[in-house]
Parts: C-alpha cells; sequence; structure tokens
C-alpha cells in the first residue's frame, strides 16, 4: 500500500472550504497509486456514461491515477451521491483561486480508465521538511557533542588522551551496546578495544587481543559504567 503525502497547505486551498469537494478528493487521493502515462490522455466529462472530451489534455508524464468509476468514489466517500458527483465536476474545471497554477488549478480529472489525480506526483516529491528535520538532527548532535567535550575537557572518557582536531574525526560516542544507552565520547582507538574487552566481561571468555594496556584502561572505564 503506496504512502501518501498531505500538504499542510491545503488547509488554506479552497478546497478545504468546500466539504464535498474535500471528501470526494481525499478519497481518491487515498486510493489513487502512482502511474506513468507515456502519451497524452483527453479529460472526459465526469458523468460515467460520457464518452465526450473537455478539450483538456494531459500531457504524459507521472501522476496519481485511481482506477474507479466517479460514482465509486463517490460512494466511498460517504458523500451524498448528487452533491458527490457534483463535486467531481467541479474537481476538474479551472479553478483561479487555487493557490497551485499548475493544470490551470484543476486537480483530478476523468480519463478512459478512471481518474487522475494531477499534482500527486509534485507533492509526493516534495521532501523538505525531511532534509530539514535531517539538517537539524546533525545541529543537534554537533552541539550535544562539543558540550560533552568540553565536559570532558577535551580528553578522552577513556584513556584521557587529548582529542585530536577536527572533532568530526577524532571524536566516537561510546555506548553500552545492550541498553544503547551513552556512555561518553572517547578516541577512535579506545572505542575498537571497548567493545572486544565489553564482549569478555558480559561473556566471560579471553581474547588475546584485549591482554594488553590499553584493554586495561578499556576495562577500568567499563567497570566505571559498571560492566562487570
Amino acid at each position: 500500500m503506496p504512502f501518501i503525502k498531505l500538504d499542510t497547505g491545503i488547509l488554506d486551498s479552497p478546497l478545504w472550504v468546500e466539504r464535498d469537494q474535500r471528501d470526494v478528493f481525499l478519497t481518491a487521493l487515498l486510493m489513487a497509486v502512482p502511474r506513468e502515462f507515456s502519451e497524452p490522455l483527453e479529460q472526459m466529462e465526469p458523468e460515467p456514461d460520457s464518452l465526450n472530451t473537455t478539450g483538456f489534455v494531459v500531457p504524459a508524464g507521472w501522476y496519481g491515477f485511481c482506477d474507479r468509476t466517479g460514482p465509486s468514489i463517490v460512494r466511498r466517500s460517504l458523500t451524498d451521491f448528487d452533491l458527490g458527483m457534483e463535486a467531481l465536476r467541479k474537481l476538474g474545471l479551472p479553478d483561479p483561486q487555487s493557490h497551485n497554477t499548475a493544470f490551470e488549478g484543476r486537480r483530478m480529472v476523468r480519463v478512459v480508465g478512471g481518474y487522475i489525480i494531477l499534482n500527486y506526483m509534485a507533492f509526493q516529491d516534495r521532501d523538505h521538511q525531511v532534509a530539514t528535520r535531517a539538517k537539524n538532527l546533525r545541529e543537534r548532535k554537533i552541539i550535544g557533542r562539543d558540550d560533552q567535550i568540553r565536559a570532558q575537557g577535551g580528553k578522552c572518557g577513556c584513556c584521557e588522551a587529548p582529542f585530536e582536531r577536527p572533532y568530526s574525526k577524532g571524536v566516537v560516542w561510546d555506548h553500552n551496546h545492550r541498553t544503547g544507552l551513552p556512555r561518553a565520547l572517547v578516541c577512535p582507538s579506545c572505542n575498537a578495544v571497548i567493545g572486544l574487552v565489553e564482549n569478555v566481561l558480559y561473556t566471560g571468555s579471553s581474547s588475546k587481543s584485549t591482554n594488553n594496556a590499553k584493554a586495561e584502561l578499556c576495562e577500568a572505564y567499563l567497570l566505571r559504567y559498571g560492566v562487570t
């Protein structure tokens, strides 16, 4: 089942205050799937028995496609039948008040086989909010890292060697591998050994690769965090 993104700008659209049009449009939107049309398609009149065209042509390209008849969409929207069919007709007409000038403000049109949601892919491809959230997350991580570096006096939380710059390459968040909770910022060399030592402490196994001074430092570090 496809995931449908709904632009919050619809709240300020003339469509939002037209309840019948809104309900029919949202229903068709939820029933639609992405589809590519390799050839232009003529808009047909909304009456289900009509084969007449309106003169408007949908260019070839990607759109949302609802392969249902008008009455089927109206029934699914729980709208009065006559009001719903009138809403379908208006949704296929130019709307000079629409904020989106593409297709002269038309929102969905009847074609052979069903209805095309004209701006479906434009909203699906709009991803600025995801990019903004990712940017904010990166900034929060950097701020949190820098605060923690200051709290640790600019030194590794395990071996206490001064961190090398740039911090983006010389600082690693260590975390409990069982709970996922963060412990401290450590240097890359300590981070590599901490995982080995933690596995030894949890499992009781032995490893020659951890039998050195670095391993002893890492073991003492882990003991401070209750790993025994």
